[in-house]
């Protein structure tokens, strides 16, 4: 919105003020980020805890570690097992929130 030259109100005072419509977008909007950030939540706690209690998911973090570049002695366990953990957190949370966007879809069409 353009405030002719000679207009003294500031532009927050010649603006309209909010309908309903657009505080209910806000709501909404807010609603859907603190779901995504839930799921976000819920999917990394599924994926620190098999970390810690299952072997083989420990070795797959360890066999994603390494397909990045790293010497390969005793010395470099930490930044193997890191990377692995890193790259599989961002997986589960990749499909934590795809799976919700699709729970989310499939609810809205019935």
């Amino acid at each position: 919105m353009f405030l002719p030259p000679n207009d003294s109100r500031g532009f927050l005072e010649a603006c309209p003020p909010n309908d309903g419509l657009s505080s209910i977008i806000e709501s909404a909007k807010e609603l859907h980020m603190r779901r995504i950030l839930s799921v976000a939540g819920a999917s990394l706690g599924l994926h620190v805890l098999p970390f810690f209690v299952f072997d083989g998911y420990r070795e797959l973090a360890f066999r994603v570690g390494l397909l990045f570049p790293h010497g390969h002695d005793i010395a470099d366990i930490l930044p193997v097992g890191g990377t692995g953990f890193a790259v599989l957190a961002i997986a589960i949370v990749g499909a934590g929130v795809l799976f919700e966007r699709l729970l989310t879809s499939l609810a809205a069409r019935d």
